[in-house]
């Protein structure tokens, strides 16, 4: 199975379209360096993300640092286990049938790659993370001639909830999340703290009033309630966040407070020096 979760020290996130290299400080995280794909990155495309990796590399403290893998790289899905499956083996059985309806073909199968479940007995919905077999060789090709070692991969979505766990001061623990990445958002409906519906390709230009309008469907569809529940969104950079408001929105940032209000003032002055013409 891959390394779990480590939160600590430099973290390389592996996008579709760039590999960014952060940087923690005690309000959050600084961007470092950042290589962009010579093409849109995906499953199906892992080279591309060699060379970038290597180029990181050389920018990370004492050579080590954690993976957070976007879905395009390592996919994610949920699914129904009918709440009567009762052991992992079984969970994961379901998941990689699941993952190879969605993702495999005669060119790509999905018997080796590695699954990682959140799931627990009696529960209606397993939440699931793949790790595919060529990204995972790609990664490690490129951490051995670059010298680097992973301390952690973790697949975004789970490290996001992880770091925020949002849920922790809404009313039920019930609402609605929503993270944020390159090339797309994903939306998570959780139910008593646990993951309970799951659009993961919600398009990244979603307005606010266009993510409350796909919630409600999402509502219909999971029986999460959709009209009240609050709504927690996480981006890594303020040029990330959703355009509009709503009055039960919370944001959270991977960005470390100092950058967000370099990036406030910045505008502002930008602001100020377009209407002095």
């Amino acid at each position: 199975m891959w390394p779990l979760d480590g939160r600590r020290g430099d973290v390389i996130r592996i996008g579709a379209y760039a590999l960014e290299l952060w940087r923690g400080s005690s309000s959050g995280l600084n961007l470092i360096a950042r290589e962009a794909l010579p093409q849109r990155g995906s499953l199906y495309d892992v080279q591309a993300i060699v060379e970038p990796l290597r180029a990181l590399a050389r920018h990370a403290v004492r050579s080590r640092a954690s993976l957070v893998l976007e879905s395009a790289f390592a996919p994610t899905l949920l699914a129904d286990t009918g709440g009567v499956l009762w052991n992992p083996q079984q969970v994961e059985a379901l998941l990689r049938h699941r993952f190879g309806l969605a993702y495999g073909g005669p060119d790509a199968s999905v018997a080796a790659w590695k699954i990682r479940t959140d799931y627990r007995f009696g529960e209606r919905h397993a939440l699931g993370f793949a790790m595919p077999a060529a990204a995972e060789a790609a990664l490690l090709e490129s951490a051995r001639s670059a010298n680097l070692t992973f301390t952690a991969w973790v697949p975004a979505l789970a490290w996001g909830l992880g770091r925020f766990s949002p849920w922790r001061k809404w009313p039920r623990r019930t609402g609605w999340w929503v993270w944020s990445e390159q090339d797309r958002r994903l939306l998570a409906g959780v139910a008593g703290g646990r993951v309970e519906a799951l659009n993961p390709a919600v398009p990244v230009q979603t307005t606010m009033a266009e993510l409350e309008r796909t919630i409600v469907t999402e509502g219909l569809r999971s029986g999460i309630e959709a009209l009240q529940s609050p709504i927690g969104a996480a981006h890594w950079s303020t040029g990330e966040g959703l355009a509009g408001d709503s009055g039960r929105l919370q944001r959270f940032f991977m960005e470390s407070v100092e950058a967000q209000t370099g990036h406030s003032a910045s505008n502002e002055m930008r602001a100020l020096k377009a209407a002095a013409g």
